[in-house]
């Protein structure tokens, strides 16, 4: 992944910098399909009924 931030100074940029990492880590703990405790490993993993 490339992150580009564009800002007026740099003092926004920095800001908008680790908004963006901390919503990727955010999501990296939701959607992380290699970690077992991730949301959607755990969902994988639940059983599915059969319907008829």
């Amino acid at each position: 992944m490339e992150l580009q931030i564009v800002a007026g100074t740099a003092a926004q940029a920095q800001e908008a910098e680790q908004a963006a990492l901390t919503e990727i880590e955010r999501l990296t703990l939701i959607l992380n399909r290699f970690d077992p405790d991730s949301e959607l490993s755990r969902w994988q993993a639940t059983p599915t009924p059969h319907t008829p």
